[in-house]
């Protein structure tokens, strides 16, 4: 997979913009055009291109997921070092992934920043606001689960298939 197919993929996503941040470009969502200058609904980041180096880009996977793909092919995803991996920070070498095997990690990662995780159904659909000062706790396997599925709705018969790959050996 090349940088300029991750990117397309990445701004396909519903509300997903190009940013930059410590010279390399990020996607976001959630980033509100409010005329002279552009706000955050909240933190959005949900990958980057050359990070950590180039060739590399950053997915922020839910830990269940981010788990599976390191298990299965740990010479193509690596977790980011530190609090950023523990959070689900995951680095991908590109030329060791499919655009098929990419599009349903960038949907959940997507996914998880565009919604409260903790706020949706068993279908992913997404139910009233979170209470003022209480914090999300992370996505409910629940919310995982519908990511998945709609990541196989993309490519049917392709779609998860790579990341499930841990489960079976």
């Amino acid at each position: 997979m090349t940088d300029e197919e991750f990117r397309k993929m990445a701004l396909v996503l519903a509300g997903a913009v190009e940013g930059s941040h410590m010279g390399h470009a990020d996607f976001r969502v959630g980033v509100l055009n409010t005329g002279k200058t552009k706000t955050r609904a909240k933190p959005g980041v949900f990958a980057s291109l050359d990070s950590p180096k180039p060739g590399f880009a950053m997915v922020k996977l839910p830990l269940e997921i981010q788990d599976r793909v390191i298990a299965a092919r740990p010479e193509t995803f690596t977790a980011a070092k530190g609090e950023w991996g523990a959070a689900g920070c995951t680095y991908v070498r590109l030329a060791d992934v499919t655009t098929t095997e990419m599009r349903p990690l960038l949907h959940a990662a997507w996914l998880i920043r565009s919604t409260k995780p903790s706020r949706l159904d068993a279908s992913g659909t997404a139910l009233k606001p979170a209470k003022v000062g209480k914090k999300a706790k992370g996505p409910s396997p629940a919310a995982i689960a519908a990511a998945e599925q709609r990541a196989k709705a993309l490519e049917p018969g392709k779609g998860v298939k790579s990341i499930k790959r841990a489960e079976v050996g």
